[in-house]
């Protein structure tokens, strides 16, 4: 048998699968239906007393008096003037920005001249460091052999 193929379900498996599914539907609606009766519900979304017909009558409609809405809409009437009398004003006028200074040739090659000297100073430093770091070599190379004694005389 090929290694990707499945083994087929067999017919009573599959059987047994849905009557177990539906043993555990009646087992959730039993006990959705005992939590909607301590809530007083007896369908999705109806009270007991809808169910019943004991009460008929939609709730009374609310209304509001001639001289409430008279005020409300004077209110509103007048928040929406001063909206647009706030919108007609014109802005005051803001302070000019200072000119954009500008450097003088002067202060430019004061500022070139500076710069050439740091950099100058910076090359001079790393120099001396590379000397400084080359000089200990030197003195660490072994000490020349003295004149009488050769490879050949020292074996």
């Amino acid at each position: 048998m090929p290694r990707h193929a499945q083994p087929k379900l067999d017919h009573t498996i599959l059987e047994m699968a849905v009557r177990g599914y539906e043993a555990e539907r009646d087992r959730i609606s039993a006990a959705m239906a005992e939590i909607r009766t301590q809530l007083g519900q007896h369908g999705p979304g109806r009270t007991i007393t809808a169910a019943t017909g004991a009460d008929h009558k939609a709730p009374k409609k609310r209304t509001m008096s001639a001289s409430a809405r008279a005020r409300i809409a004077a209110a509103q009437r007048a928040r929406w003037q001063a909206y647009k009398k706030a919108k007609a004003e014109p802005e005051p006028a803001k302070a000019e920005k200072p000119k954009k200074r500008r450097l003088s040739a002067a202060g430019r090659r004061a500022i070139q001249l500076a710069t050439k000297k740091r950099w100058a100073e910076y090359h001079k430093a790393r120099k001396q460091a590379a000397k400084a770091k080359a000089k200990p070599r030197a003195a660490a190379k072994k000490p020349a052999a003295p004149e009488g004694m050769t490879a050949t005389a020292a074996v």
